[in-house]
């Protein structure tokens, strides 16, 4: 029993690396020629790369098509810049869409990155450049995109938002039955982060895991947990085309000291006068217009074994 167990394990062993060799060499230029149509077909703007490779062994159990120096440009309503760059850029599938003509470009993952997201004074975005495949009269969609070592800048002009971050991972995956909704998770470096020219986040380490809703140009975080500095908060966020922001939040025996550490350096002269140790619990909302200067702010809190100086 022992001898026939062996004698099939290294059949199987065999017949996989056989496939391994063969299946790359019936197949492999077809869908390699496959997956490229694919991709410059569904998308509007300039699509370049290297060094098409089409494996079986690189991310199995799926089949894989890699490709290096990828770029991809922006929406032409922008100055067709670069909207990402990324030295290694792979498309897995299901190994039995390999007999087939029916590859879906559903997963993709992305290496060392550089993305450019931008919103002109319109609200249009730079990252509007999927169309309509003229032969399967379908739109490109994904169920999961990951990033991996990525350089994130972020300047919205409608919103007056802007960011730099370096993204050591992030995950995007659609929600099964819900064409717009999104898991996203992320760990990041934030070098900075503005609104209205005010810098709230310089230098600090993010992590977030939550799900989010984009329809039109209305975005929603319908609920999240996000962690800065090691400063844990659920939080739930809606911003409508029409710049009406509903936001709340809730943050449960966090240290205050870490509190005040990463409170952004423009209202860091309110703990000048003191200085304090303990727990601090709070929940609250931000309402309102944001195109008309601060909205509304409401704010519990619960003081824990404090020590005032």
């Amino acid at each position: 029993l022992k001898r026939l167990i062996r004698n099939i394990s290294i059949l199987t062993i065999f017949l996989f690396v056989l496939g391994g060799i063969l299946i790359p060499k019936m197949y492999g230029d077809r869908i390699k020629k496959n997956i490229s149509n694919n991709l410059t077909s569904s998308i509007k703007s300039d699509v370049k790369f290297e060094k098409l490779k089409f494996s079986i062994f690189d991310h199995f159990p799926y089949a894989s098509v890699s490709c290096q120096n990828l770029i991809v440009s922006e929406s032409n309503k922008f100055s067709s810049d670069t909207l990402i760059f990324a030295k290694n850029a792979f498309v897995k599938f299901n190994l039995i869409e390999i007999f087939s003509n029916n590859f879906k470009l559903q997963n993709i993952k992305i290496e060392k990155a550089q993305v450019y997201i931008k919103y002109n004074n319109d609200n249009d975005k730079n990252f509007d450049i999927l169309s309509e495949n003229k032969e399967t009269k379908k739109t490109l969609s994904f169920k999961k995109i990951s990033f991996q070592n990525t350089n994130l800048n972020y300047k919205n002009k409608n919103l007056n938002i802007n960011f730099k971050a370096n993204i050591e991972t992030i995950n995007l995956n659609s929600l099964k039955g819900l064409k717009q909704n999104m898991k996203l998770d992320f760990e990041s470096f934030f070098h900075d982060f503005s609104y209205n020219n005010k810098k709230y986040i310089q230098n600090k380490n993010l992590i977030f895991n939550g799900d989010i809703k984009t329809i039109s140009d209305n975005f929603e975080i319908l609920r999240a947990e996000i962690k800065l500095e090691g400063i844990k908060s659920d939080i739930a966020l809606k911003l409508s085309a029409n710049k009406h922001l509903n936001f709340t939040f809730k943050s449960s025996n966090q240290k205050i000291k870490n509190v005040i550490n990463n409170t952004p350096e423009f209202l860091k002269e309110i703990f000048t006068s003191f200085t304090a140790d303990g727990e601090i619990s709070f929940n609250g909302k931000v309402n309102g217009d944001i195109s008309l200067g601060n909205p509304n702010l409401e704010i519990d809190y619960k003081l824990d074994e404090v020590n005032f100086k």
